[in-house]
């Protein structure tokens, strides 16, 4: 297969690219039972890369997925745990994964939280969606940075976004909604994920010309997975993506996990990819066009990024 799909799987993705998955060392965040991280180690597993680091809060969630899995002799299968909601283990997990590797050739950002019903801040004072979806993710992949630059491949920093992000109104000069006073759970997702965007588009500017590319993956509306825990179905049903008996609205397309999954491996992958700068990719391909405006925008992005800096309180390129 070299054309990728909306229907593409994440086994018939691996099965394409299992050449530039040999040897490869990957992590992959948000590995629980039934996420989306879950089926990209699974379906990576047949493929024998060279190390894969398994990363979630529990080490015990992680192992329920290992002990399902069939790794190769070949594969170095390394468990992690990782707190996105909490610096300190960010920076904890950063220095084993500098400890474990000489270089990083992609890292798989799947973990995150949705629509978290009451305005929560982190123990670093940081609304709990913006911290987990973004925040963690930017100072773990800025903190192995140098094992990513050293990718005798190029490495590839894939962000997994939402089309929810079109739902929100980026407000960067207050990620805490007031501390909590007009907190929408809704607009906290979707600007997080939005964030997702601008953070893939920052690591293009900055380090694309070192060889890193990135691409903020939109997976598609998959509903059953472990992210949607704080949405009851009546809320689905309220929004539209769902019909009172479970199924889909007529038009409106819902995909398996394996489906959602396959994009993130085409994106950390492909070799077709190599030239491209970052981008938003859906349905196998790149779609900068089904991005938000203010996801785009270059003064979005580098306040983005200035503003991430300021809140782990460390200066990156």
């Amino acid at each position: 297969m070299t054309n990728f799909g909306f229907e593409t799987t994440s086994d018939e993705a691996a099965t394409a690219l299992s050449s530039y998955i040999q040897g490869r060392t990957v992590i992959i965040t948000g590995v629980t039972e039934g996420s989306l991280g879950a089926d990209i180690a699974r379906a990576l597993a047949p493929h024998m890369p060279a190390i894969l680091i398994l990363a979630s809060r529990s080490k015990e969630k992680i192992m329920k997925v290992v002990n399902r899995i069939q790794f190769s002799s070949e594969t170095k299968v390394q468990v992690l745990e990782l707190d996105l909601a909490s610096l300190a283990s960010v920076r904890a997990a950063a220095e084993k994964i500098l400890d474990w590797t000489t270089s990083v050739d992609a890292i798989m950002e799947t973990a995150g939280v949705m629509a978290v019903p009451d305005f929560t801040k982190t123990e670093d004072g940081v609304e709990m969606q913006f911290a987990v979806n973004h925040l963690g993710h930017f100072l773990l992949t800025n903190l192995i940075m140098p094992r990513l630059l050293a990718s005798q491949t190029g490495g590839r920093v894939v962000p997994f976004t939402s089309a929810g992000h079109k739902q929100a109104v980026l407000n960067l000069e207050d990620v805490n909604f007031k501390n909590g006073e007009y907190y929408n759970k809704w607009w906290a997702y979707g600007s997080s994920k939005g964030c997702n965007i601008l953070f893939a588009l920052g690591l293009d500017q900055r380090f694309g010309n070192r060889g890193l590319r990135s691409f903020a993956v939109d997976p598609g509306v998959i509903v059953g997975t472990g992210l949607s825990r704080n949405v009851e179905k009546t809320e689905f049903i309220e929004l539209g993506w769902l019909n009172p008996d479970g199924s889909a609205p007529a038009g409106f397309i819902q995909k398996s996990a394996a489906q959602g999954a396959a994009t993130g491996i085409v994106a950390a992958f492909d070799p077709a990819l190599a030239d491209q700068k970052g981008s938003v990719m859906e349905g196998g391909t790149v779609n900068n066009g089904m991005a938000a405006p203010y996801a785009l925008e270059r003064s979005n992005i580098d306040k983005l990024w200035e503003l991430s800096e300021e809140l782990v309180d460390q200066h990156f390129m």
